[in-house]
């Protein structure tokens, strides 16, 4: 491939992940697919979901009910996803032969100390986790759109690496909580108002000023990335 065509695909894939594409299926599209319904009570303790899918939308939400739930949307009957909570772990495993787009909707209770370990291949991800209890998170997306929305963090840190290879990540976090920014990639553009540069990192007012921290590593070779303070 030519110097000129190289460039011209670069700019090309620039210019799609630019903005932040929604992916979504109205309620007509998903009565048509298969729904895969499953709850779990949730026990004392700290408790973990792995995810991993193919491609597709994922929607993560805190709930007021005592158990953890999910969700499902297929196309194909035979290709149920594997679910399974054992020992405080919630995991879902979905196949990555189905060729159509898939709908994952789940719920985590809220003030329940949670891990989360995403591996999508391409998709939309929405995670609203402003009442979760976090405590560690793990995305790693090879294409898509990421949109994280984190609350107030009382008493303990939290940990994050999002690593979004190509595409739109959008990230909002507490504006009294303090958060540090590490990023790693080449070709990306990112916007943080309100931050600073501190040694290597990015970091906000609150930073050492706060009961907790928010550490943010985003790894990102081709896209932009949004930090804003809510």
């Amino acid at each position: 491939m030519s110097l000129k065509r190289l460039l011209l695909v670069l700019i090309a894939i620039m210019f799609l992940v630019s903005c932040d594409i929604e992916i979504k299926l109205d309620e007509a599209e998903l009565d048509k697919m298969v729904k895969q319904t499953v709850a779990f009570e949730q026990e004392t303790g700290k408790k973990k979901v792995e995810l991993k899918l193919d491609k597709g939308i994922l929607n993560i939400t805190g709930s007021d009910q005592d158990s953890l739930s999910a969700v499902l949307y297929r196309y194909n009957q035979a290709d149920s996803a594997e679910v399974n909570f054992a020992d405080g772990v919630f995991s879902l495993k979905a196949p990555d032969r189905e060729k159509n787009l898939r709908q994952w909707n789940i719920s985590i209770p809220n003030g329940k100390s949670t891990d989360i370990k995403i591996e999508c291949n391409s998709g939309d991800l929405k995670l609203n986790l402003q009442d979760v209890d976090l405590r560690k998170l793990d995305i790693f997306c090879a294409v898509g759109s990421v949109n994280l929305v984190l609350g107030e963090m009382i008493n303990d840190d939290v940990f994050i690496t999002l690593h979004n290879s190509v595409g739109y990540t959008k990230v909002s976090v507490p504006s009294k909580t303090g958060v540090q920014i590490a990023t790693t990639g080449s070709m990306f553009r990112l916007a943080a108002p309100g931050f600073f540069e501190k040694g290597d990192a990015l970091v906000n007012e609150k930073f050492g000023n706060s009961l907790s921290t928010i550490y943010l590593d985003i790894i990102c070779e081709t896209g932009n990335v949004e930090i804003e303070q809510n």
